[in-house]
């Protein structure tokens, strides 16, 4: 995991072709990605307009991830979206689709992302859904 991510934000995913002249060999080993770049900076200051514009960011990163596979982005997209239900009183809907990305994980519960995740869980009302297994 990275640790120069701060709570509360998502990486942004970016394509392939920026990475390629800083890691060599990195395009025979590493499939290409969709030239669109999607940033899921941390939330911004409460606002229609700027949630909404979030929001939606905050569903193409979703997207993409899925799309690629990439479950730890996947998540990190999906509690970004729930901070910002959270804050638009979406508990609900936040904590399903917060449980359904954390309950696919089997292994690394103590890595940063997943501890802020089953937190956020418990936050938004339930507890996390691997915490009887640990």
């Amino acid at each position: 995991m990275r640790s120069d991510l701060q709570p509360g934000s998502v990486a942004t995913v970016a394509p392939r072709s920026s990475l390629k002249s800083k890691v060599p060999g990195l395009k025979s080993q590493v499939q290409e990605s969709p030239k669109s770049e999607v940033r899921s900076p941390k939330l911004p200051a409460p606002s229609t307009q700027s949630e909404a514009e979030a929001e939606k960011c905050f569903l193409k990163a979703i997207d993409i991830a899925r799309r690629q596979q990439a479950k730890s982005l996947e998540l990190r997209a999906v509690m970004s979206l729930s901070r910002l239900w959270q804050r638009q009183s979406k508990k609900q809907e936040a904590h399903e689709m917060l449980a359904e990305i954390y309950g696919w994980f089997t292994e690394g519960f103590d890595t940063v992302d997943l501890t802020e995740a089953k937190a956020l869980l418990e936050e938004l009302g339930g507890q996390g859904e691997r915490e009887q297994r640990q």
